[in-house]
Protein backbone atom coordinates (compact mmCIF):
# COMPACT_ATOMS: atom_id res chain seq x y z
CA UNK A 1 0.00 0.00 0.00
CA UNK A 2 1.37 3.72 -0.74
CA UNK A 3 1.50 5.77 2.20
CA UNK A 4 -0.34 8.79 0.30
CA UNK A 5 -1.87 10.05 -2.70
CA UNK A 6 1.12 12.93 -2.84
CA UNK A 7 3.61 10.12 -3.31
CA UNK A 8 1.54 8.46 -6.15
CA UNK A 9 1.19 11.90 -7.79
CA UNK A 10 4.94 12.32 -7.38
CA UNK A 11 6.10 8.95 -8.38
CA UNK A 12 3.87 9.55 -11.68
CA UNK A 13 5.73 13.00 -12.63
CA UNK A 14 8.63 11.91 -11.96
CA UNK A 15 8.48 8.74 -14.13
CA UNK A 16 6.28 10.47 -16.86
CA UNK A 17 9.73 13.03 -16.94
CA UNK A 18 11.36 10.23 -18.76
CA UNK A 19 8.72 7.62 -20.20
CA UNK A 20 6.04 9.62 -22.31
CA UNK A 21 3.81 6.40 -21.99
CA UNK A 22 3.47 7.60 -18.33
CA UNK A 23 -0.39 9.49 -18.15
CA UNK A 24 -2.13 10.24 -15.34
CA UNK A 25 -3.73 6.89 -14.72
CA UNK A 26 -1.02 4.94 -14.75
CA UNK A 27 -0.30 2.61 -11.83
CA UNK A 28 2.24 3.08 -9.53
CA UNK A 29 2.89 0.45 -7.38
CA UNK A 30 5.76 -0.97 -4.71
CA UNK A 31 7.96 -3.19 -5.98
CA UNK A 32 7.87 -6.51 -4.16
CA UNK A 33 9.96 -9.40 -4.89
CA UNK A 34 10.09 -12.99 -3.35
CA UNK A 35 12.75 -13.86 -0.75
CA UNK A 36 16.10 -14.73 -2.63
CA UNK A 37 18.87 -16.52 -1.15
CA UNK A 38 21.61 -14.12 1.02
CA UNK A 39 18.13 -11.42 0.52
CA UNK A 40 18.08 -10.21 4.21
CA UNK A 41 14.84 -8.88 5.24
CA UNK A 42 15.34 -5.06 6.62
CA UNK A 43 12.49 -3.27 7.92
CA UNK A 44 13.97 0.31 7.24
CA UNK A 45 14.78 -0.61 3.61
CA UNK A 46 14.69 1.87 1.01
CA UNK A 47 11.92 1.42 -0.75
CA UNK A 48 11.27 1.33 -4.57
CA UNK A 49 8.05 2.35 -6.78
CA UNK A 50 7.26 0.96 -10.13
CA UNK A 51 5.40 3.24 -12.68
CA UNK A 52 5.67 2.51 -16.54
CA UNK A 53 9.40 1.59 -17.86
CA UNK A 54 10.83 3.74 -14.66
CA UNK A 55 11.91 2.50 -11.07
CA UNK A 56 11.45 5.18 -8.50
CA UNK A 57 13.73 4.82 -5.13
CA UNK A 58 12.96 6.87 -2.13
CA UNK A 59 16.00 6.77 0.42
CA UNK A 60 16.20 5.99 3.35
CA UNK A 61 15.28 8.62 6.19
CA UNK A 62 18.71 9.46 7.48
CA UNK A 63 20.62 9.14 3.83
CA UNK A 64 23.07 11.94 3.22
CA UNK A 65 22.60 13.68 0.08
CA UNK A 66 26.25 14.37 -0.53
CA UNK A 67 27.51 10.76 0.11
CA UNK A 68 25.06 9.61 -2.42
CA UNK A 69 26.08 12.03 -5.09
CA UNK A 70 29.48 10.53 -4.80
CA UNK A 71 28.55 7.50 -5.05
CA UNK A 72 26.55 7.64 -8.10
CA UNK A 73 29.76 9.54 -9.50
CA UNK A 74 31.60 6.62 -9.05
CA UNK A 75 29.86 4.12 -10.87
CA UNK A 76 30.52 6.33 -13.79
CA UNK A 77 34.18 6.03 -13.74
CA UNK A 78 35.64 3.84 -16.60
CA UNK A 79 36.71 1.31 -13.89
CA UNK A 80 32.82 0.92 -12.86
CA UNK A 81 30.62 1.85 -15.63
CA UNK A 82 29.84 -1.51 -17.01
CA UNK A 83 29.64 -3.39 -13.75
CA UNK A 84 26.50 -1.32 -12.59
CA UNK A 85 22.96 -0.98 -13.24
CA UNK A 86 22.71 3.44 -14.02
CA UNK A 87 20.10 6.31 -13.11
CA UNK A 88 18.23 7.39 -15.44
CA UNK A 89 19.49 11.41 -14.25
CA UNK A 90 22.52 11.52 -11.50
CA UNK A 91 20.45 14.32 -9.98
CA UNK A 92 19.30 13.91 -6.75
CA UNK A 93 15.49 14.40 -6.68
CA UNK A 94 13.54 15.42 -3.64
CA UNK A 95 10.49 13.18 -2.38
CA UNK A 96 7.46 14.20 -0.69
CA UNK A 97 8.69 14.21 3.36
CA UNK A 98 11.76 15.57 2.12
CA UNK A 99 13.26 12.25 1.52
CA UNK A 100 16.16 11.81 -1.60
CA UNK A 101 14.62 10.05 -4.68
CA UNK A 102 16.38 9.13 -7.62
CA UNK A 103 14.99 7.22 -10.94
CA UNK A 104 16.29 3.97 -12.91
CA UNK A 105 15.48 1.92 -15.53
CA UNK A 106 13.19 -1.55 -14.67
CA UNK A 107 15.36 -4.23 -14.51
CA UNK A 108 15.50 -8.20 -14.82
CA UNK A 109 15.97 -9.67 -11.28
CA UNK A 110 17.15 -12.56 -10.04
CA UNK A 111 14.44 -13.61 -7.75
CA UNK A 112 11.62 -13.99 -11.63
CA UNK A 113 14.31 -16.60 -13.45
CA UNK A 114 15.22 -20.05 -12.39
CA UNK A 115 18.66 -20.34 -11.43
CA UNK A 116 20.47 -17.95 -10.09
CA UNK A 117 23.81 -16.80 -11.51
CA UNK A 118 26.63 -17.74 -8.79
CA UNK A 119 28.81 -17.20 -11.29
CA UNK A 120 28.54 -14.03 -12.60
CA UNK A 121 27.80 -12.29 -9.39
CA UNK A 122 31.01 -13.68 -8.00
CA UNK A 123 32.72 -12.20 -10.70
CA UNK A 124 30.91 -8.78 -10.46
CA UNK A 125 32.10 -8.55 -6.78
CA UNK A 126 35.84 -9.65 -7.68
CA UNK A 127 36.00 -7.38 -10.59
CA UNK A 128 34.57 -4.43 -7.84
CA UNK A 129 36.90 -5.23 -5.27
CA UNK A 130 39.83 -5.36 -7.83
CA UNK A 131 39.06 -2.10 -9.41
CA UNK A 132 40.93 1.08 -8.68
CA UNK A 133 39.95 2.90 -5.95
CA UNK A 134 37.64 5.99 -6.54
CA UNK A 135 38.70 9.26 -4.64
CA UNK A 136 36.53 10.91 -2.16
CA UNK A 137 33.98 8.22 -1.32
CA UNK A 138 32.81 7.94 2.30
CA UNK A 139 33.14 4.58 4.38
CA UNK A 140 31.24 1.37 3.02
CA UNK A 141 27.39 1.41 4.17
CA UNK A 142 27.58 -2.16 5.68
CA UNK A 143 29.62 -0.52 8.70
CA UNK A 144 26.33 1.64 9.96
CA UNK A 145 24.06 -1.58 8.90
CA UNK A 146 25.81 -3.16 11.68
CA UNK A 147 25.36 -0.58 14.62
CA UNK A 148 22.27 -0.08 13.85
CA UNK A 149 21.40 -3.88 14.38
CA UNK A 150 23.37 -3.99 17.28
CA UNK A 151 21.41 -1.30 18.86
CA UNK A 152 18.31 -2.61 17.70
CA UNK A 153 19.09 -5.98 19.61
CA UNK A 154 20.04 -3.68 22.91
CA UNK A 155 16.84 -2.22 22.58
CA UNK A 156 14.78 -5.31 23.18
CA UNK A 157 15.60 -7.56 25.91
CA UNK A 158 14.91 -11.15 24.23
CA UNK A 159 17.72 -10.01 21.51
CA UNK A 160 20.49 -8.35 23.84
CA UNK A 161 22.23 -11.56 23.60
CA UNK A 162 22.78 -10.66 20.21
CA UNK A 163 24.08 -7.35 20.86
CA UNK A 164 26.56 -8.82 23.32
CA UNK A 165 27.94 -11.04 19.69
CA UNK A 166 27.89 -7.92 17.84
CA UNK A 167 30.31 -6.20 20.48
CA UNK A 168 32.86 -9.59 20.52
CA UNK A 169 32.98 -9.19 17.11
CA UNK A 170 33.61 -5.62 16.33
CA UNK A 171 37.17 -5.59 16.96
CA UNK A 172 37.66 -8.60 14.30
CA UNK A 173 35.82 -6.93 11.73
CA UNK A 174 38.06 -3.54 12.40
CA UNK A 175 40.99 -5.63 12.31
CA UNK A 176 42.31 -5.11 8.88
CA UNK A 177 44.70 -3.56 6.41
CA UNK A 178 42.42 -4.04 3.29
CA UNK A 179 41.08 -1.02 1.44
CA UNK A 180 39.05 -1.39 -1.84
CA UNK A 181 35.72 -0.65 -3.32
CA UNK A 182 33.50 -2.40 -1.78
CA UNK A 183 29.12 -2.48 -2.44
CA UNK A 184 28.70 -2.17 1.60
CA UNK A 185 24.67 -3.92 1.68
CA UNK A 186 25.67 -6.94 -1.16
CA UNK A 187 22.71 -9.50 -1.48
CA UNK A 188 21.57 -11.49 -4.67
CA UNK A 189 18.77 -8.92 -4.91
CA UNK A 190 21.29 -6.93 -5.61
CA UNK A 191 21.80 -8.05 -9.14
CA UNK A 192 20.19 -7.66 -11.96
CA UNK A 193 20.04 -6.41 -15.85
CA UNK A 194 18.32 -3.98 -18.50
CA UNK A 195 15.60 -5.85 -19.90
CA UNK A 196 16.73 -5.50 -23.35
CA UNK A 197 19.98 -6.50 -21.99
CA UNK A 198 21.10 -10.44 -20.68
CA UNK A 199 24.25 -9.06 -19.00
CA UNK A 200 24.23 -8.81 -15.11
CA UNK A 201 25.17 -6.08 -13.19
CA UNK A 202 25.50 -4.61 -9.77
CA UNK A 203 22.46 -2.67 -8.67
CA UNK A 204 22.19 0.08 -6.04
CA UNK A 205 25.21 2.03 -4.59
CA UNK A 206 23.64 3.41 -1.90
CA UNK A 207 26.37 1.53 0.35
CA UNK A 208 28.86 1.87 -1.83
CA UNK A 209 32.29 3.08 -0.36
CA UNK A 210 35.67 2.38 0.82
CA UNK A 211 36.86 -1.09 2.93
CA UNK A 212 37.41 -4.84 3.46
CA UNK A 213 36.00 -6.55 0.75
CA UNK A 214 34.81 -9.46 3.00
CA UNK A 215 31.89 -7.40 4.55
CA UNK A 216 30.65 -8.26 0.81
CA UNK A 217 31.53 -11.68 1.01
CA UNK A 218 30.18 -12.21 4.58
CA UNK A 219 26.52 -12.40 3.94
CA UNK A 220 26.71 -15.40 1.39
CA UNK A 221 29.19 -17.01 3.37
CA UNK A 222 27.31 -16.59 6.68
CA UNK A 223 24.07 -18.58 4.79
CA UNK A 224 26.72 -20.66 3.52
CA UNK A 225 27.80 -22.03 7.60
CA UNK A 226 23.54 -21.74 8.66
CA UNK A 227 23.28 -24.60 5.43
CA UNK A 228 21.31 -22.62 3.21
CA UNK A 229 23.51 -22.20 0.54
CA UNK A 230 24.57 -25.72 -1.79
CA UNK A 231 28.30 -26.80 -2.93
CA UNK A 232 27.47 -25.73 -5.88
CA UNK A 233 26.69 -22.55 -5.44
CA UNK A 234 29.14 -21.75 -3.67
CA UNK A 235 31.85 -23.18 -6.20
CA UNK A 236 30.08 -20.91 -8.92
CA UNK A 237 30.06 -18.35 -6.77
CA UNK A 238 34.03 -18.14 -5.54
CA UNK A 239 34.73 -19.67 -8.50
CA UNK A 240 33.63 -16.62 -10.35
CA UNK A 241 35.51 -14.33 -7.98
CA UNK A 242 38.76 -15.82 -8.01
CA UNK A 243 38.50 -15.62 -11.90
CA UNK A 244 37.95 -11.76 -11.70
CA UNK A 245 41.25 -11.32 -9.92
CA UNK A 246 39.21 -11.24 -5.73
CA UNK A 247 40.93 -13.64 -3.02
CA UNK A 248 39.89 -14.08 -0.03
CA UNK A 249 41.48 -16.16 3.44
CA UNK A 250 38.73 -18.78 5.01
CA UNK A 251 39.14 -18.21 8.49
CA UNK A 252 39.78 -14.16 7.84
CA UNK A 253 36.31 -14.47 6.53
CA UNK A 254 34.59 -16.20 9.47
CA UNK A 255 34.46 -13.30 11.63
CA UNK A 256 33.07 -11.53 8.89
CA UNK A 257 30.05 -14.30 8.09
CA UNK A 258 29.12 -14.33 11.71
CA UNK A 259 28.72 -10.46 11.61
CA UNK A 260 26.55 -10.93 8.64
CA UNK A 261 24.38 -13.74 10.65
CA UNK A 262 24.09 -11.50 12.95
CA UNK A 263 22.46 -8.46 11.05
CA UNK A 264 20.51 -10.97 9.42
CA UNK A 265 18.74 -12.25 12.45
CA UNK A 266 18.17 -9.13 14.53
CA UNK A 267 16.53 -8.18 10.45
CA UNK A 268 14.35 -11.50 11.14
CA UNK A 269 13.60 -11.27 14.13
CA UNK A 270 12.16 -7.74 14.19
CA UNK A 271 10.67 -8.13 11.24
CA UNK A 272 7.19 -9.48 10.26
CA UNK A 273 8.56 -11.01 7.07
CA UNK A 274 11.57 -12.39 8.13
CA UNK A 275 11.21 -16.88 7.32
CA UNK A 276 14.74 -17.75 7.89
CA UNK A 277 15.16 -16.80 11.68
CA UNK A 278 15.62 -20.34 13.11
CA UNK A 279 18.20 -21.43 11.28
CA UNK A 280 19.93 -18.20 11.16
CA UNK A 281 19.96 -17.95 14.58
CA UNK A 282 20.96 -21.46 15.65
CA UNK A 283 23.89 -20.83 13.70
CA UNK A 284 24.65 -17.41 15.04
CA UNK A 285 24.58 -19.21 18.78
CA UNK A 286 27.04 -21.84 17.51
CA UNK A 287 29.35 -19.85 15.85
CA UNK A 288 29.65 -17.81 18.89
CA UNK A 289 29.82 -21.18 21.55
CA UNK A 290 32.89 -21.99 19.04
CA UNK A 291 31.14 -25.03 17.64
CA UNK A 292 32.21 -26.71 14.24
CA UNK A 293 29.86 -26.14 11.42
CA UNK A 294 29.32 -26.50 7.35
CA UNK A 295 32.80 -25.17 6.21
CA UNK A 296 33.45 -22.07 3.57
Amino acid sequence: MLENGELVEWVRKVAGSHDPRVTASTPVYPMRTPDVLTRPVHPRATRVYLCGGVAVRVHAEGTRGIDLARRLDAIETPDLDNHWLHPLSRGLLRAPGGLYGTMWPRATLVSTIEAAPWLDAGRLLGRLHTARIVPDLPRHGGVVRFRQALERAGAEPELRWLADVGERLRPQLAATSRRALVHGHWHLGHLGHPLLSKRWRLLDPDDLGLGDPLWDLGLPAGYRLAGLFDDDAWDDFTTGYRQAGGDFDAERLRPFAQGALLLAAVNELTSPLGGKATTIVETVRALDRGDVVAGL
